[in-house]
């Protein structure tokens, strides 16, 4: 019988707090040398919203898991595609060290494919413009980076121990390392790019 166990990474992570979005769970390292990198995807707060039902987590494993398989560009890096025991996400196992930003967009497309299968087994297309789908993409992206700030800004309020220190925060500030998620992190990356709330005479740099 062990006397004493390693505690398991992700089991330390404060559910308390963990807010929706993707993390890296863990990586591990086979016995051929391959990276097989572990993340989180994480689509309900622990313990603060109600978990998803076995049955939509049941329905989403077999489409999401048929998509990822299935996309030329990552089928060939994708291990596994599962829930959570707790019904408050899934677990995505891909081959190679990577970070939530570069699968950002592959979770998009897979949730858009989820959302979209009809009972009858077909595919629900919206036909678009180019132009509105990219105006409709950015819109979507900026929502996505708001909710994503605010939830980091909630964490600073959180881990603040006087009436002073909340005082000092306020939307638009640079939310401290500590408090960023990787996908924050990757967000401010692409604003820093594209140029976002920034006049059309304001040159972007």
């Amino acid at each position: 019988m062990l006397k004493t166990m390693e505690k398991i990474a992700s089991f330390t992570i404060d559910h308390e707090r963990l807010l929706r979005g993707i993390y890296v769970s863990r990586r591990d390292t086979t016995p051929a040398g391959d990276t097989v990198t572990t993340f989180d995807i994480r689509m309900t707060e622990p313990n603060r919203e109600p978990a998803l039902t076995p049955e939509s987590l049941h329905a989403m494993e077999h489409l999401a898991a048929t998509y990822l398989r299935n996309r030329p560009d990552w089928r060939d890096r994708v291990v596994y595609w599962g829930p959570m025991g707790c019904c408050t996400g899934n677990y995505l196992l891909m081959q190679g060290a990577l970070e939530p930003c570069d699968i950002l967009q592959l979770m998009r497309d897979t949730m858009d494919y989820v959302a979209s299968f009809n009972s009858d087994g077909t595919v629900t297309v919206a036909l678009i413009s180019t132009a509105a789908a990219a105006e409709t993409s950015l819109k979507a992206t900026y929502v996505s980076y708001h909710t994503t700030y605010c939830n980091a800004l909630n964490m600073w309020i959180a881990g603040c121990q006087t009436a002073e220190e909340v005082q000092q925060i306020f939307y638009g500030a640079d939310v401290p390392d500590e408090y960023r998620s990787e996908v924050l992190n990757a967000y401010l990356i692409q604003i820093t790019d594209v140029g976002w709330g920034k006049s059309e005479n304001e040159e972007t740099v």
